[in-house]
């Protein structure tokens, strides 16, 4: 999963969740739950003054304790600090970052590699787009 985390956090959409200063409640953990089940990797905002690495294992040890079951259970992959403040954190489930014998996750490596496609189908359909608009000029 090392392997893979910039790629990751490349491909990984806006945070999906922001933790604030007074720290993580139980509904931040419920929240992070949902969202997991929903998406294969889920970025977390943190606001706090604190260590990231503290308030993001706050938030994991609330979600581990309102999981359904040990595969679904939010895991910490990597936290970074962001250029305008904050930091962020990016978890999955637990179940879904197995390892492979060569140290990636096939999850992931399909993850970033749809991601990528996908962004190579938006950029075909804008060009589309801007031949379209010249045309008609």
């Amino acid at each position: 999963v090392e392997l893979l985390l910039p790629q990751v956090w490349e491909a990984t959409p806006k945070s999906l969740l922001r933790i604030g200063k007074a720290g993580a409640a139980r509904s931040h953990a419920n929240s992070l739950n949902e969202l997991c089940k929903e998406h294969p990797v889920v970025a977390v905002k943190f606001n706090g003054r604190g260590p990231v690495e503290e308030s993001a294992n706050a938030l994991c040890s609330l979600a581990h304790d309102m999981a359904a079951d040990a595969a679904a259970r939010p895991i910490l992959l990597a936290v970074r600090s962001l250029r305008r403040g904050g930091s962020q954190g990016l978890f999955a489930q637990s179940g879904r970052v197995g390892e492979g014998e060569d140290g990636t996750s096939a999850f992931f490596s399909d993850f970033v590699a749809a991601r990528k496609e996908r962004l190579a189908e938006d950029a075909k359909y804008a060009a589309l787009r801007a031949e379209d608009e010249n045309e008609v000029l």
